[in-house]
């Protein structure tokens, strides 16, 4: 066990496998089914997967990665840095991607396998990141044509004015 000294207070430092033993079955971002179904869904910030697992949870890991909408449009990604643990306030680094889909999953690619860092986080990232940016996008909306002699007629009476004129 390791204490860290700050001042007159001796702080002892958690294992990861630890707070993993203390949060895997109650946290605050953990979601069960109440109709008694297996599946728990981690609603964690930094877990880019959503599954209840000690390698996807981003609260215990040393090294996360997170996915998150913009304030208007865009991917916040997050990252965490291993050697800010003992600040908490610095302990993750948040990056606005708004170009685009693909220069979006190129950042994330090259700062995650790219750099070594969580490289089987990589897909689940991009994964994330493509279904926010393609809510972001919005529908289009098809204007409503009539196929046919029906149509060619309705279109040359709307070109005629038929119904502007006064008789």
């Amino acid at each position: 066990q390791h204490l860290v000294t700050t001042g007159s207070l001796q702080l002892a430092i958690m294992s990861a496998e630890l707070q993993w033993a203390v949060v895997r079955k109650n946290s605050r971002y953990l979601n069960k089914n109440l109709c008694g179904g297996r599946e728990e869904i981690d609603t964690h910030p930094l877990n880019v997967t959503g599954k209840n697992s000690f390698s996807a949870n981003g609260l215990v890991n040393p090294k996360a990665v997170g996915v998150s909408a913009g304030a208007k449009s865009g991917v916040v990604f997050t990252v965490k840095r291993p050697s800010k643990t003992r600040n908490p306030k610095s302990t993750t680094a948040q990056v606005k991607l708004f170009r685009g889909a693909r220069p979006t999953f190129a950042a994330i690619r090259s700062q995650t396998a790219g750099n070594y860092y969580r490289g089987d986080l990589t897909q689940a990232a991009m994964a994330k990141a493509s279904v926010i940016l393609r809510a972001q996008r919005g529908k289009k909306t098809k204007a409503h044509t009539q196929k046919g002699r029906k149509g060619r007629s309705m279109a040359a009476m709307i070109e005629a004015n038929v119904w502007d004129k006064e008789e």
